[in-house]
């Protein structure tokens, strides 16, 4: 395998011991589903693990010599920004080369959903992760996401870009750009076993639907954006004026502000 292939593998920390064999099939990524480091919250959310067990199994990883990605949440029940900013420290400490931060939500009439962050306590996270990691010398290439220099995930920017990939497994989506076509498989793990190559459903994208997906997913790249030239009736002149988005050698990027009102900015720019 070519030494810049990235081969990834993603794993919630109570299983990396039980699954030592997934190293000798040769992954050089791993995704570690972190969540957070609060026993409390994590015996909430029903994880299995907690902070000792996690560094341990860090610690293995890091003796493989894996580029490790530690996935976190922020705005989970009963977190507040003391307990997000142990989390901060556990990763000042253990110096992975990607950090993930992603908003927790749950639908209105989940049992624990009284006990999530409120929307001003959410953005008081946002702006203190963004800012305790990009001070640690991370970039913050994707909303969500944060890479020491040149470790961005290589396989999801390929989501972010709108490359073609192939999905292999229950429920797996595949997307073939040049037929713009989608098409996925039945999520029944046993169905899926019985006939690989099925194909539960599948869509054609028009030009309306691949006009959405770029600026949805453009926008999403801090770093790279999408182009000017195509987006329709200049509707981004009233968001450059709020200081949501910025214009920047002929691409439209998000800015700072803009982060956490992309689903506005995003809704203003696919509008009919």
């Amino acid at each position: 395998m070519d030494k810049n292939t990235e081969f990834s593998v993603e794993l919630n920390p109570e299983h990396i011991e039980r699954n030592s064999k997934i190293f000798d099939l040769g992954f050089n990524r791993i995704s570690l589903g972190v969540q957070t480091t609060d026993t409390g919250i994590l015996k909430r959310i029903n994880r299995e693990y907690n902070a000792e067990m996690l560094s341990g199994n860090i610690k293995i990883l890091k003796d493989k010599g894996v580029n490790l990605s530690l996935d976190f949440m922020f705005g989970l029940p009963g977190q507040d920004i003391k307990k997000l900013k142990k989390d901060i420290d556990f990763i000042k400490d253990k110096k992975p080369e990607h950090v993930s931060f992603y908003l927790f939500t749950l639908p209105k009439n989940h049992e624990m959903a009284g006990e999530c962050a409120s929307d001003d306590l959410v953005y008081e996270m946002f702006k203190v992760i963004h800012n305790e990691l990009t001070a640690l010398g991370y970039d913050h290439y994707e909303v969500s996401n944060y890479a020491v220099k040149g470790k961005g995930c290589k396989h999801n920017m390929a989501y972010w870009e709108r490359k073609s990939y192939l999905g292999i497994g229950a429920a797996a989506h595949s997307f073939i750009k040049e037929e713009k076509l989608r098409r996925w498989h039945p999520k029944d793990v046993d169905s899926y076993i019985a006939d690989p190559i099925s194909c539960e459903g599948q869509e054609s994208l028009d030009n309306k639907m691949e006009y959405d997906e770029n600026i949805m997913l453009g926008l999403r790249l801090l770093n790279i954006g999408v182009d000017v030239a195509p987006v329709k009736d200049k509707n981004y002149l009233p968001l450059v004026e709020k200081g949501l988005l910025k214009i920047k050698s002929g691409k439209l990027l998000v800015t700072e502000t803009g982060i956490t009102l992309l689903d506005y900015i995003t809704s203003e720019l696919t509008r009919d």
